[in-house]
């Protein structure tokens, strides 16, 4: 199967997954985000985007969700303005599967990305297609699909994968042109942020993904330790310090106001309690990737219920999903440590 065959393929399942969700209307939090949202419409000044949060509060007050995300909000007055500033919900949903097809598209490079010089390299084609099927059929991403409030989820995720592919050329370039890869992959990453504040992390995975790169080609660990890595990590996470910096200082260096009900884990007062049931959260993450069976648009409001007891029968399934993990992760370096070896 030729590369247009295939990101054709890709192309079609994205839409025949999503195209029922065209003619949605706006629902639960979109009605806040978008229909209530001021920042929105085109007659709103357009400086009051960079002052509010995403739900159209000022940010430096104490009742915003400090939410900052801008550039999401520019394209819904996008999609206000080619509506004859009106809110028209086809068009918004219309644009968050376009744009769920494009992140769909950008997984096979990033796939085939990290699939190079390993194992399955004879096959990284093959499998980076079948990975970013999977991916784009994955029930798990119906959120942010069908409800227009994830498109801040989708934006971030295309400019991340960007950013992993800008700085691989980063990597490999000579000369002046590295300067240019440079300043595009730290304008993609801030583009991201103003997205959703979660893309931040795709600085801590260009680190890992430098040093597995650089790790596949010596045996030694004291060999990652040159002037130029260290200078590379460094400037990353001065990026990222600098970035969450002036994220802070735009919300007046104060954190969102949140009640129990928000999130009853974080509010225990229970150590034991907060510990087993975040570890939880992670299972039950790990088990919609595996079995999507129980979905759910907000899980706030006590949708998990608190581990308060050794004798939950909970604790178990987390014993043992550590222990798998552990285990996993160490199979994994083992296996690259010989892989290097016998490079």
């Amino acid at each position: 199967m030729d590369n247009s065959t295939k990101y054709i393929t890709i192309s079609v399942a994205a839409f025949v997954c999503y195209c029922n969700t065209l003619w949605g209307t706006f629902v639960f939090d979109d009605s806040e985000a978008i229909v209530k949202n001021k920042d929105v419409m085109l007659h709103t000044p357009l400086r009051d985007v960079f002052r509010n949060d995403f739900w159209g509060t000022d940010i430096t007050l104490n009742s915003s969700h400090k939410s900052y995300r801008p550039l999401t909000i520019l394209s819904y007055r996008l999609n206000v303005l080619y509506s004859n500033n009106k809110l028209d919900a086809f068009q918004f949903h219309a644009t968050n599967v376009i744009l769920y097809g494009v992140l769909c598209l950008l997984t096979v490079p990033v796939f085939e990305l990290f699939l190079k010089k390993s194992k399955y390299a004879t096959n990284v084609h093959d499998i980076a297609y079948y990975s970013a099927l999977l991916f784009t059929v994955h029930p798990v991403h119906t959120e942010p699909v069908a409800g227009l409030v994830g498109r801040a989820d989708i934006l971030s995720s295309v400019l991340f994968f960007l950013v992993l592919l800008i700085y691989q050329k980063y990597r490999n370039a000579t000369g002046e042109i590295v300067l240019f890869w440079y300043m595009m992959f730290i304008l993609m990453t801030g583009c991201a942020v103003l997205c959703k504040e979660t893309a931040i992390s795709v600085l801590g995975m260009l680190i890992i993904y430098d040093i597995y790169r650089e790790k596949r080609r010596s045996t030694l660990w004291w060999d990652l330790l040159t002037f130029w890595n260290f200078a590379k990590y460094t400037t990353i996470i001065s990026c990222g310090l600098v970035i969450m910096y002036y994220r802070f200082k735009i919300m007046n260096f104060e954190g969102p106001i949140f009640t129990t009900n928000d999130n009853p884990a974080a509010f225990s007062d229970n150590f034991a309690t907060r510990l087993f049931t975040f570890s939880y959260l992670y299972l039950l993450n790990f088990l919609l990737l595996l079995w999507p069976q129980w979905l759910c648009f907000d899980w706030s409001m006590g949708c998990v219920p608190l581990i308060e007891s050794f004798c939950d029968i909970r604790v178990i399934f987390l014993i043992g999903f550590w222990i798998i993990v552990t285990y996993a992760a160490y199979t994994i370096v083992k296996q690259n440590l010989e892989n290097c070896v016998l490079c």
